[in-house]
């Protein structure tokens, strides 16, 4: 077989919202996209996934959101179990059930007879509405001016999900990752719960030094000691 080299991969990661900065840009997006964000930063969802959603997908007496396989980047069906205020998201989503319009999350034109995004459904892009709260809430605009940009909810909920103690395999479950190499890459890791892990290495290190410093109640004899005693 020829030797095909693999293309570079972009090294750049993500970047994690902090629970004060999602509040600040929540608190400036039109109550449409809210949901959506909320939902993103919990559960890691796909944005184009997410906004295709359809209510047929969701189950609510099991409480899980099931993506058939054609609807998942790696062609298997997604199945997402709810709890807490995801539940009460998707179970307020279902209560604005529209008649004419099959989807869970709704845009600000959603109306009969109108044709969904193909890619976003009827939630649409809203990329421009995103970047006005970012504005809004103080941040720089854009990943290139080191702003945020939706998809960092991926990264944001992977980190969570692994800092709360959750095993990688359930974590990839739950964000829908496929391979346990782009998920690392997602999880940027717990700054907080590392330093925590740190402090008790730092602790047993000191019990380890503190064990090796008693000193015996009684000296070991000596040979000649030993030799006179006998």
């Amino acid at each position: 077989m020829p030797y095909i080299p693999r293309l570079a991969e972009d090294g750049r990661r993500g970047r994690y919202l902090s629970p004060g900065d999602a509040d600040a840009i929540e608190a400036q997006l039109p109550d449409y996209v809210r949901p959506a964000f909320r939902f993103g930063v919990m559960y890691g969802t796909r944005k184009g996934q997410l906004a295709r959603t359809l209510r047929r997908y969701v189950d609510l007496e099991r409480s899980v959101i099931e993506w058939p396989p054609a609807e998942c980047k790696k062609r298997e069906a997604h199945v997402v179990p709810l709890d807490g205020d995801g539940l009460t998201i998707v179970e307020r989503l279902m209560d604005d059930a529209r008649p004419w319009c099959p989807f869970l999350f709704h845009g600000p034109d959603c109306a009969p007879g109108r044709t969904p995004s193909k890619v976003y459904g009827c939630l649409g892009d809203f990329k421009k509405t995103w970047a006005k709260a970012c504005k809004a809430a103080g941040f720089p605009v854009g990943r290139k001016a080191g702003g945020y940009v939706f998809h960092h909810t991926r990264n944001t909920a992977a980190t969570n999900l692994r800092a709360g103690g959750m095993d990688e395999a359930d974590a990839m479950r739950i964000t829908g990752h496929q391979t346990a190499h782009v998920f690392r890459h997602y999880d940027l890791g717990d700054v907080n719960v590392l330093r925590e892990r740190l402090a008790r290495s730092r602790e047993y290190v000191r019990g380890l030094r503190a064990k090796s410093k008693v000193t015996p109640l009684r000296p070991a004899a000596t040979a000649s000691e030993q030799r006179v005693a006998g």
